[in-house]
């Protein structure tokens, strides 16, 4: 693989091409709804005996992400994720819950609480492995899985955000699939 400084610029920019992808606020919207489908029909697709569909959990954690960076750039009144702070151009999404709840004009998601930190059993061996919640798309982009009271809390919370954020882009979208308990 080329190194960023062997990679051809991209055209029009003179940046090599390994740059980060930037997006504009409808853009982002449009993710947050459209994986907020398809996480919906991976949980409807999903049996109530087996463990919850890892792409339904991947597809709405990137359908959170979408839509709190969304509402950050609404906040900070810019177009685009080119003109983000670096610190939250990531997938970490207590950090961009942070961003959202520092600003006083978001009072519907001011009170959202961060992920906590979850869990996971590694395979072939009874050792937990902490997972931040800035690597659950990580964990779940290679096929890890979260243990199962930490999926259940994970689920959870992703519902609370898909309804607040939904509710703050006024886009109604909630997914279905998971084991409410």
């Amino acid at each position: 693989m080329a190194s960023p400084s062997t990679l051809p610029p991209t055209p029009g920019t003179g940046t090599p091409t390994s740059d980060q992808l930037h997006f504009t606020q409808k853009e982002l919207r449009n993710a947050f709804q459209q994986f907020a489908n398809i996480s919906q029909g991976e949980g409807k697709s999903t049996k109530k005996s087996i463990q919850i569909s890892k792409n339904f959990l991947l597809y709405s954690i990137y359908a959170v992400e979408c839509g709190l960076k969304a509402i950050i750039l609404e906040n900070i009144r810019v177009k685009t994720t080119k003109k983000l702070p670096k610190k939250y151009r990531n997938h970490d999404i207590n950090a961009l819950l942070g961003a959202v709840n520092s600003v006083k004009r978001s009072p519907r998601l001011h009170r959202m609480h961060r992920l906590p930190q979850m869990s996971r059993i590694r395979s072939g061996g009874g050792e937990r492995e902490i997972i931040p919640p800035g690597r659950l798309h990580e964990l779940y982009r290679y096929g890890g899985q979260l243990d199962p009271e930490s999926q259940d809390i994970l689920i959870r919370n992703l519902s609370i955000l898909f309804e607040k954020i939904g509710h703050k882009l006024k886009i109604g979208v909630q997914p279905e699939g998971g084991q409410q308990r």
